[in-house]
């Protein structure tokens, strides 16, 4: 799995360690692309594990936001078994943070790091990037961004 770097933070998502959050945002991606191998190899204590991995280091700024809800969701699904509900919520929660990341690149495209999360993230089952955003070079930061995502080029 290639390296994470860049991003301070998900949209909404706050540290809940001391960890460097950028490290604590590719751990996230991480742990996400986690739940979803798992969920395609029908290993649902596997996908439980990745999540409770996932919640260890994640806090929501806004626990009522739609990140939050998607998150919970996902849970919800896990805790009551059902495989194909969880597949459906992480889909929304990966295609949830592409929009995110594709928000705050905006006209100047994705910077590099911005290209490894969305790159990442399609590797779930179902989430896919908008055909507006091409992967680029740019170094420029975004303008416009979504409030608690940060990026650093």
């Amino acid at each position: 799995m290639s390296s994470i770097t860049g991003i301070s933070s998900l949209p909404t998502m706050a540290p809940a360690s001391s960890t460097p959050s950028g490290n604590l945002t590719q751990q996230r991606i991480s742990d996400l692309v986690a739940i979803g191998t798992a969920l395609q190899n029908g290993d649902l204590a596997g996908a439980q594990q990745a999540f409770g991995a996932l919640m260890q280091i994640t806090s929501f700024v806004n626990p009522n936001g739609k990140l939050a809800q998607e998150v919970n969701a996902l849970g919800s699904a896990l805790q009551s078994g059902n495989l194909t509900s969880a597949q459906q919520a992480l889909t929304n929660l990966g295609n949830l943070i592409v929009g995110f990341v594709e928000k705050q690149a905006g006209a100047t495209g994705l910077t590099p790091n911005q290209s490894t999360i969305v790159s990442e993230l399609e590797g779930i089952a179902g989430v896919s990037a908008s055909a507006s955003s091409s992967p680029t070079t740019s170094n420029a930061s975004a303008t416009g961004a979504s409030p608690g995502l940060n990026v650093i080029a």
